[in-house]
């Protein structure tokens, strides 16, 4: 029998052509099970603030969401004097949970500080923090013109669930909200009621 090149060449090329195939196809399918591999997805928590039109001194909340967490921002609106800031914090401690991860906002390292501000987040219990932050002699004083962020705190998703996020103003709070100046004195600065917001944990 004749040997034909071309007839083995074609024959080669449909036995790759078949095994691409088969590997697309697996791969293809891959996409449809329950592998690792697979994008599952989600219903990123949401937060509605209860303060739409904050005025000149008001300090609210404002906060963005992610499937996992939520950040919250605390920022200021229009106020001088800015040097040590004090609240405390409430958040629905069965939906959420804190998990020491915070980011510092740019109020309080404004003009380049020669000492690099203090910021302290602590937890005395599920479901409240207690936030302090301040700049050191002899950096002076900061301003805010329009909105400025103070500090950025990161919630963890506990569970579904939903709750409020606010400055504890009860009687129980240990902690004053407050904002003084680096003469110690009081500045005009409101932190509600009402400057927080619902959290929703799908």
């Amino acid at each position: 029998m004749r040997h034909d090149p071309g007839l083995e060449v074609r024959r080669l090329r449909r036995v790759l052509v078949a095994a691409i195939a088969t590997l697309l196809l697996a791969a293809g399918c891959k996409g449809g099970g329950s592998s690792g591999s697979d994008v599952i997805p989600c219903t990123n928590i949401s937060f509605t603030p209860a303060l739409t039109s904050p005025v000149s001194g008001d300090v609210y909340l404002q906060a963005i969401g992610a499937c996992d967490h939520v950040d919250v921002l605390m920022q200021v609106s229009n106020l001088s004097g800015i040097w040590t800031v004090g609240f405390d914090l409430t958040y629905p401690a069965s939906a959420l949970s804190y998990q020491g991860t915070y980011f510092e906002g740019p109020v309080m390292n404004q003009g380049s500080p020669g000492t690099p501000p203090l910021f302290i987040v602590s937890s005395p219990s599920a479901g409240s923090l207690q936030v302090t932050m301040t700049r050191f002699p002899p950096d002076p004083s900061v301003t805010v013109s329009g909105l400025g962020s103070l500090i950025t705190i990161r919630l963890n998703k506990v569970a579904s669930g939903s709750g409020v996020i606010d400055f504890d103003m009860s009687s129980s709070s240990t902690v004053s909200e407050e904002i003084r100046d680096e003469n110690t004195n009081l500045r005009p600065a409101s932190f509600g009621p009402g400057h927080g917001g619902t959290v929703l944990v799908p």
